[in-house]
């Protein structure tokens, strides 16, 4: 029986040894992959005074990730969470923007297909109106889908499709897809 113990773990040894092998090799032929794009944040302007230009401002970004596309689309709502940040320059566009994806606001975010799959908690959203709706939405859209890497967003609400994500829209159908045309 002790033989066969010492078998066993030897064995679990082995298949953990192969196993860690396997996730360097996968680790070391992820290639870096740098890619181009934007994020968008709603004008003070356009929030504040109802000003119909600039609805959004937009900040080209560059981005590094690991050939998982999911990476991508992550890092992409991270900077979204964290907000515009302007420099001293006072002609710095950031300076005149505002955000509207609360942190902790999407719950995951991964890539099926191109389609970016965001998954938003109702709770983090639960204060807003239809303006907050319309310009999370439209935030996180327009920066995902200015990645060449994706090419629609579609949304879930805590894990379940849903017909809004704060509730203020009676027939939401087109909400769950955009895709660039």
């Amino acid at each position: 029986d002790q033989n066969q113990e010492n078998t066993s773990n030897k064995d679990s040894n082995q298949v953990q040894v192969t196993q860690n092998k396997n996730a360097q090799t996968k680790e070391a032929d992820q290639e870096t992959i740098k890619t181009q794009g934007s994020l968008f944040f709603p004008s003070k302007a356009y929030v504040q005074e109802g000003l119909a230009e600039p609805k959004y401002i937009q900040a080209p970004s560059s981005i590094s990730y690991d050939s998982n596309k999911d990476n991508l689309a992550a890092a992409v709502i991270d900077l979204l969470e964290k907000g515009p940040y302007p420099s001293d320059d006072p002609d710095d566009p950031l300076k005149d923007a505002t955000n509207f994806v609360p942190k902790g606001s999407v719950l995951k975010v991964q890539v099926e297909d191109s389609i970016a799959v965001v998954d938003v908690s109702k709770s983090a959203l639960a204060s807003g109106g239809d303006l907050d709706e319309e310009l999370f939405i439209g935030q996180i859209v327009k920066s995902l889908s200015s990645f060449s890497e994706i090419n629609g967003v579609r949304f879930l609400v805590d894990g379940q499709e849903a017909e809004s994500i704060l509730g203020h829209c009676a027939d939401l159908g087109w909400l769950r897809l955009f895709e660039k045309l």
